[in-house]
């Protein structure tokens, strides 16, 4: 899955992408100022399932840094469960 929602080099470039470590484990950071054209994924419902039980299942979430990129995920995967 994660090799399908990849960026590409020129997307990469396109948000200034860097990568670099931070005890051990890489950091991922962009210039939010740069955005690229939304994509369109479609995943099967296995794959839907694995992404909400890692999502539920997530204990290293921070408000302040993962929400502005997640809140949109959410509410997307959720979206049918919230109509219920």
């Amino acid at each position: 899955m994660q090799d399908n929602i990849a960026l590409d080099a020129e997307e990469e470039k396109a948000v200034e992408l860097k990568r670099e470590m931070v005890a051990d484990q890489e950091r991922v950071l962009w210039n939010p100022a740069f955005c690229i054209p939304a994509k369109e994924f479609e995943f099967s419902d296995v794959e839907l399932a694995r992404i909400k039980a890692a999502i539920q299942t997530w204990d290293s979430y921070g408000v302040n840094a993962d929400r502005r990129w997640l809140e949109p995920i959410l509410e997307l995967l959720f979206a049918d469960s919230l109509l219920r």
